[in-house]
């Protein structure tokens, strides 16, 4: 994996003393490095800070959930059931009712399932 350099780990810092989770905070500062359009992240508090972020850096990165990769498994046939995967994961996890369930749900509406 390619580790922070001092640019990216100011970065890094900068976003964490705003709130956001060290881990979310190094993803996004190595995306940003490696010029990635998307990270995957379901956290619900990194979901809201970064509605609710000033940052334009951090809201230039597009936040996929868990469907991306439900998404990319039924294209390789790994399952054949997305929205049994969704619901299951769902339940699994109380999001019920939550933005990551929204978030997920309108991803995989938005590609036709």
């Amino acid at each position: 994996m390619q580790e922070l350099k001092a640019k990216s780990l100011k970065k890094s810092r900068m976003l964490e003393n705003t709130g956001i989770g060290s881990g979310e905070a190094q993803c996004c500062a190595l995306a940003n490095k490696l010029k990635l359009e998307f990270i995957v992240c379901d956290d619900r508090k990194f979901l809201r800070q970064r509605f609710f972020s000033n940052d334009k850096g951090l809201k230039e990165i597009k936040v996929l959930g868990f469907s991306y990769f439900l998404h990319i498994f039924y294209r390789k046939k790994l399952i054949d059931n997305v929205w049994g995967c969704f619901n299951r994961t769902i339940e699994t996890n109380n999001w019920k009712g939550s933005e990551v369930q929204i978030a997920n749900y309108t991803f995989l509406k938005d590609l036709g399932y």
